[in-house]
C-alpha cells in the first residue's frame, strides 16, 4: 500500500489462507482509517494523524470498520 492524500492506494498484493479478508487489487484505493495497511501509514507516516482523525467519525464500510480514533 501506498498513501496518497486521505487513501492508501494497493501498489501490490498476495493472497493468503484467511477467509473474510478485505484484499484490494492493484490500483484500488481505500480510506486510511479503513483497513490495517492505512491505519499504519496513518500512525507512521509524515502526516499528522490528529488533524487526520479531527473528521471522525468516518463512514463505516462494513460491520467492522473501525470509524474513530477509539474504535
Amino acid at each position: 500500500m501506498h498513501a496518497r492524500g486521505p487513501e492508501s492506494v494497493c501498489i501490490d498484493s498476495a493472497h493468503g489462507g484467511a477467509i473474510h479478508v478485505l484484499m484490494p487489487r492493484p490500483g484500488c484505493s481505500l480510506p486510511l482509517y479503513a483497513g490495517a495497511a492505512g491505519r499504519v501509514m496513518l500512525a507512521l507516516g509524515d502526516a499528522d494523524p490528529g488533524a487526520y482523525l479531527r473528521d471522525a467519525p468516518f463512514p463505516a464500510l462494513t460491520g467492522h470498520t473501525l470509524t474513530t480514533d477509539a474504535g
